[in-house]
């Protein structure tokens, strides 16, 4: 396999990680907003977006280096 193509790969495995990434801080928002209007603020959904938030911040760059 040639650099270039390696190159390719990498770079539409990171696309989809980061696809996969913003999704999941999509979701853990939705679930926030669905458990702050059936429970009122539900403390373990905020644990969920504040866990896919920290996930999407600090994990995804280390696919970049």
């Amino acid at each position: 396999m040639t650099p270039y193509a390696y190159k390719v790969k990498f770079s539409l495995s990171n696309t989809v990680i980061h696809t996969f990434m913003d999704y999941i801080t999509y979701f853990s928002y939705k679930m926030e907003a669905i458990s702050v209007l059936l429970y009122g603020g539900n403390r373990d959904a905020r644990g969920v977006s504040v866990t896919a938030l920290f996930f999407h911040n600090e994990t995804v760059p280390l696919f970049e280096r």
